[in-house]
């Protein structure tokens, strides 16, 4: 579990003596509690009752990071992946589907209805990023071709979609008439965007992340016979969600938010290259992922430090800049920050892989004045704690430094920011 001090509830399955999915938690204080989940209560505040051996015991959620179900780092498989407004996204694959809605099968939810105007895209590659969406009408993006050898970008085409079916899609063109295309053929399809979402409300809300790498946005209302009553106000719909078929939970809008979910203008990512003149683009630091990407892989890697796997987070290579503004909002930083795991198992499997570097120095400078400095941090050493008083302070600055001066710059210095956060 998230030995990580800071606050991370986290559950692993270890398959309680009643057949209970076994929970461990950890609190923005730094305690850790293990047990099974008795109940969400929201009076007279929301917060999770834990059993705990032969005693309950009643954790605020506003003091809770994260619930971890399952430790589940494997990427989505190749089920399309639904995203919708709110920010959830459902990896499943369409049962049937009309000109308004499209019923799904997922894997950790069962049977799921959407209306068309709630989904933003369809992604049928886990390798995809988000793109912007036309507001006057629905776009299909072809897979790339190969033509003479080279592989070339796929068509695009652009009409009213007027169905969804098992395998494919009808779609009206304004020149070609109506056409049916089928989902082997596609990568992806965004849906326009004739009027403006809902805004997401603003008070506490629960993230809930399947083992397929779902992800809901809502509230839990119930737990019974280790079963989660799921409430997503977007869809107005209650999902029954075994506990068993759950990766993680963590809430928003509480007394913490993670550096990774501020706006994108309260911070500035900056690499500093150890020679000028390149291109600082494809190294700038990343976010909820680690930095490296195997074999040139465009699927995201996720955080691990000493086998903890972290879904918040930002992942880096020295020398990396973040800049913070706190406008003197928060309380504290917090974060733990290493080596990500993916140097050391690229050692373990050939040592000549790490003839040099592999090795950083973080910073954290508050208000200009240096307020932690790790000293040197080195692939085989454990995961360090970072807890800093940020109190009426106006900016925070994070660096990932080079470590060894015989290989500033050098490959393999994959360096964490893992849980990163502020307290409010």
């Amino acid at each position: 579990m998230k030995a990580l001090c800071l606050a991370v509830f986290m559950i692993i399955i270890t398959g309680a003596a009643w057949g209970q999915t076994q929970v461990r938690v950890v609190t923005l204080d730094s305690k850790t509690y293990q047990g099974t989940i008795s109940k969400m209560q929201k009076k007279p505040q929301m917060s999770l009752v834990l059993q705990v051996g032969k005693q309950e015991k009643t954790i605020p959620a506003l003091d809770i990071v994260e619930i971890v179900c399952r430790e589940y780092s494997k990427t989505p498989g190749e089920m399309p992946c639904f995203v919708l407004h709110d920010g959830s996204r459902l990896f499943a694959d369409i049962e049937e589907g009309t000109a308004n809605s499209v019923g799904l099968r997922t894997l950790c939810f069962g049977l799921v209805a959407l209306e068309i105007n709630q989904i933003r895209e369809i992604r049928f590659s886990s390798e995809l990023g988000d793109v912007a969406a036309s507001k006057e009408q629905d776009t299909i993006y072809f897979k790339k071709q190969e033509k003479g050898g080279q592989l070339q970008s796929g068509d695009t085409m652009s009409g009213v979609v007027e169905q969804f079916a098992k395998d494919h899609i009808v779609i009206q063109h304004q020149q070609l008439g109506t056409r049916r295309e089928y989902y082997d053929k596609i990568e992806r399809i965004t849906l326009a965007q004739i009027e403006a979402p809902p805004p997401l409300a603003p008070q506490m809300t629960t993230i809930l992340l399947g083992v397929d790498g779902s992800k809901l946005t809502g509230e839990i209302t119930n737990v019974q016979n280790n079963t989660l009553s799921f409430v997503m106000p977007y869809l107005q719909k209650e999902l029954q969600v075994d506990l068993q078929q759950t990766q993680r939970l963590f809430f928003i809008n509480g007394r913490f938010v993670y550096v990774s979910d501020l706006p994108p203008n309260q911070y500035r990512i900056e690499y500093k290259e150890y020679i000028s003149g390149g291109n600082p683009e494809p190294f700038m630091a990343r976010l909820d992922q680690c930095w490296h990407r195997p074999d040139g892989s465009v699927i995201p890697s996720p955080i691990r430090l000493q086998g903890q796997l972290f879904y918040k987070g930002i992942g880096t290579i020295s020398k990396s800049e973040i800049t913070i503004a706190l406008h003197g909002k928060y309380s504290r930083f917090q974060s733990q920050i290493g080596i990500d795991d993916c140097v050391r198992e690229a050692f373990e499997q050939n040592e000549s892989a790490l003839r040099i570097g592999g090795s950083v120095v973080f910073q954290v400078i508050v208000d200009g004045t240096q307020k932690f400095n790790s000293g040197v941090r080195r692939w085989c050493d454990p995961p360090q704690t970072v807890d800093i008083d940020v109190a009426d302070k106006k900016s925070l600055l994070l660096v990932v430094d080079w470590a060894d001066e015989d290989s500033p710059g050098s490959g393999n210095d994959f360096a964490d920011w893992a849980g990163a956060r502020l307290i409010k």
